[in-house]
């Protein structure tokens, strides 16, 4: 039974597909489940993930019959999750190697908790850094109730 599963909506995605995928499996914590939901891509994303996924038992593709959208994507990845735990990623997203272990953690530490992100790293295409996103603390939260927040998942 993985301990995390990795939700992944996919449409159009196979420039970066293949880092985004390799940065999840590469991870510290190796008891996870990488569900790729392709939303009716036309490039090589699934393509991708299935040649992957022949490598690597914990990489699950879903392929919708046509575009259904993200919030469709992600619903369905939730619904066939198995783990207690659900951790988001995006396709362009490149995940630090001790993300998952981290927040797990952190998870464990603080039962008050129900949703962890992190900070991030803006890159360009070739990796270099453009800029460093930063979200409030779980403390601070609370007082952003009444707002929309944007949480950082990669």
């Amino acid at each position: 039974m993985p301990i995390i599963t990795v939700i992944l909506p996919v449409y159009n995605c196979a420039r970066y597909l293949q880092q985004a995928i390799d940065s999840i499996l590469n991870q510290t914590l190796h008891q996870i489940v990488l569900i790729v939901v392709d939303d009716g891509s036309t490039d090589r994303s699934a393509e991708l993930v299935k040649r992957t996924a022949e490598k690597d038992q914990r990489v699950r593709l879903v392929q919708n019959d046509k575009n259904m959208g993200i919030c469709y994507s992600l619903n369905l990845a939730v619904q066939l999750s198995e783990s207690e735990l659900i951790a988001r990623m995006d396709a362009d997203d490149i995940s630090h190697p001790r993300r998952l272990s981290r927040q797990l953690e952190y998870m464990e530490r603080r039962s008050d908790v129900a949703v962890c992100g992190t900070w991030a790293r803006v890159i360009d295409e070739n990796g270099k850094k453009l800029a460093q996103l930063k979200t409030p603390r779980s403390e601070v939260l609370k007082s952003y109730s009444w707002k929309p927040l944007t949480l950082i998942h990669p």
